[in-house]
């Protein structure tokens, strides 16, 4: 029923993109990211966190669901 509703894959793929904005590339996604592509992994996880942040503020902001149901809880 968790994996239906996307609430494990969302927890470990949050889990990962916070890894590689940080900057830490797990030796399992070493094996299939190019060197030369590392780099560009991480600046995308950072790119979506700042869209996951935006849109959490501005949630806030805004005191409504709406950004964060059109951005970040589909599945």
């Amino acid at each position: 029923v968790l994996n239906f509703f996307g609430i494990l894959d969302a927890w470990h793929a949050m889990t990962d993109m916070l890894r590689n904005a940080a900057g830490i590339i797990s030796p399992a996604e070493k094996t299939f990211i190019p060197e030369q592509e590392q780099p560009k992994a991480i600046r995308v996880a950072r790119i979506w966190f700042a869209i996951y942040i935006a849109t959490i503020a501005l949630a806030f902001y805004l005191h409504s669901w709406l950004p964060l149901m059109l951005v970040g809880l589909p599945r």
